[in-house]
């Protein structure tokens, strides 16, 4: 929802959700006072977004633009690997999941991932289950065959790692691949 509010006296803010457009019209500020004019925005790529208004008109004039600028930080990366490609059958091998962060400044909290896999790999016995993450919960049971992890954080600028050990039940080519990664900055 756009959260439209303000504290001017009258008026109508326009604000349609998903449009990129917002005006307000007919509101009044007594003299000496201020008011403020708030609308709920997101954005669909990472960066430093500027925005400029169009020009303030009022009873006493024209009052020129104002500017913000508003720095959106990208998702953290998210990819997985197995430590050895190819593998006996029965022979655990190691899973990574890698979490990079490093194109943001700000911590990726709620951290949140689920793999379903194949029905030919299931999670060796014992798991090997850890995480460099900070929190969260890492669920990976012996002989299952998901992975997931809820609730993590990985700091801004840095990146963790999770590993599972899993095991081949039967042997071919197989793909696995994970759901996606959600987080606070987004999902990858």
């Amino acid at each position: 929802p756009s959260g439209t509010s303000t504290t001017c006296t009258g008026g109508t803010i326009t604000a349609v959700s998903s449009s990129s457009v917002v005006s307000y019209t007919g509101g009044m500020v007594a003299a000496g006072a201020v008011c403020t004019v708030t609308v709920q925005v997101r954005s669909s790529a990472p960066g430093s977004l500027v925005n400029t208004t169009g020009d303030l008109t009022s009873s006493l004039g024209n009052s020129s633009t104002a500017t913000a600028t508003l720095v959106v930080e990208p998702p953290p990366t998210f990819n997985k690997a197995f430590a050895t490609n190819p593998v006996e059958l029965f022979t655990p091998v190691t899973l990574a999941f890698t979490i990079n962060n490093s194109g943001s400044s700000t911590a990726a909290t709620g951290l949140s991932f689920t793999d379903q896999l194949p029905t030919e790999l299931v999670i060796a016995d014992p798991s090997g289950a850890s995480t460099t993450c900070t929190g969260g919960t890492l669920t990976a049971t012996p002989g299952a065959s998901v992975v997931s992890y809820t609730g993590g954080t990985v700091a801004g600028g840095a990146t963790c790692e999770l590993e599972v050990s899993v095991v081949g039940v039967d042997s071919g080519s197989l793909v696995n691949t994970t759901g996606a990664l959600t987080s606070s900055l987004g999902s990858s």
